[in-house]
């Protein structure tokens, strides 16, 4: 979660040992695969769509029996690079290198930065999955009602950036970073990860960790939050992540027979509709 007293108008690169994890934006593999719902992997381009018909819900799955040409960053120059080689990591542990044996059969590029890998090489139909953001398909709605766009949730979990949190600091934005675990990185070597605390707090962004936010008050122009451990503090912007658990308990989508998916998510087309005509999610 990112608190700021106000919000930057332009985004400021900062280095990549700034900032690497924070509960707001995900990365995963997107591909043209087949517009279906929101547990469709990846990015989906019309042209492609009957690729990925049943695209892999498990990264196991995409590493041992999808048949696909995949893009990715150089884990020494991107930051979603870094974070694929430590997800790999943090899922198989000491098998992590014959899984990597097993996943370079199938990349045929890797770049120095997203750009490349999504730009130049996915989105020109050379690729058929790249590594990149949770929010890449609603950047594509947005910007272009390009709605053939669908990104990954798989059952390992995706790996998490904060990003954001470093951007709204490189602006001089007073930053507050908020999250339950006692460090940020989970899955890194522990060194890696207090250095990376330690830089954070020396740059001015104030570290909350091992507690939640369990109330936000709206005041005529801030916000008013507190948090699990009593502290409250007064901000301009709340930017957080509510996790990817749907909230569909006691909404009796089961009798009236509504499709769900393994996760207990709704399932619908690009026009939000189920498979209930008369019902949309």
């Amino acid at each position: 979660m990112v608190i700021t007293k106000k919000v930057p108008s332009i985004t400021d690169a900062a280095r990549i040992g700034s900032f690497n994890e924070l509960d707001a934006i995900s990365e995963t593999f997107t591909s043209p695969s087949a517009l279906k719902p929101p547990e469709t992997i990846g990015i989906t381009n019309k042209d492609n769509n009957k690729k990925f018909k049943n695209p892999p819900k498990t990264i196991d799955e995409l590493i041992e029996t999808t048949n696909a040409r995949i893009v990715i960053q150089d884990p020494r120059t991107s930051t979603p690079g870094l974070g694929l080689l430590t997800w790999l990591k943090a899922i198989y542990g000491d098998e992590a290198q014959a899984k990597w044996k097993k996943l370079n059969k199938k990349i045929i590029s890797v770049t120095k930065g997203w750009s490349d890998a999504y730009y130049n090489i996915f989105l020109a139909g050379e690729a058929d999955l790249v590594f990149s953001y949770t929010t890449s398909p609603a950047a594509h709605v947005m910007f272009e009602e390009n709605y053939d766009i669908s990104a990954s949730i798989f059952d390992e979990g995706n790996y998490l950036s904060v990003e954001f949190a470093g951007i709204f600091n490189g602006f001089g934005v007073d930053t507050h970073l908020v999250f339950r675990a006692d460090m940020v990185l989970r899955g890194f070597d522990k060194d890696i990860r207090q250095f990376l605390m330690t830089s954070m707090k020396q740059k001015g962004i104030t570290i909350h960790n091992e507690v939640t936010i369990s109330e936000i008050e709206k005041n005529k122009k801030n916000f008013n939050v507190k948090l699990s451990n009593g502290k409250r503090i007064d901000v301009g912007t709340v930017m957080g992540a509510t996790g990817r658990v749907p909230n569909v308990i006691n909404l009796g989508l089961k009798e009236v027979g509504v499709k769900t998916g393994s996760r207990g998510e709704i399932m619908v087309n690009k026009h939000n509709q189920t498979n209930i005509k008369s019902i949309f999610a």
